[in-house]
């Protein structure tokens, strides 16, 4: 079981990104995946990592990335 935020956050994402033609989106949390939160040094959940050309970009803020995934 995830954090509240965290909960409404995949909802959201289930509910409204799905239905589009996105870019791949993966979810992934500390158990299944505890290196990823690792390398990008963070404890903040829910935490947007994307890839683009510039490189990798981490955003923690919770309304950056509900800006970000465009929600």
């Amino acid at each position: 079981m995830w954090d509240p935020y965290s909960e409404k956050l995949v909802e959201d994402i289930r509910l409204k990104l799905t239905q589009k033609n996105q870019k791949p989106l993966y979810i992934v949390d500390s158990f299944t995946m505890p290196h990823a939160f690792v390398i990008f040094k963070t404890t903040k959940l829910p935490h947007l990592v994307q890839f683009n050309r510039n490189g990798m970009e981490s955003e923690d803020y919770l309304s950056k990335v509900y800006e970000e995934l465009g929600l």
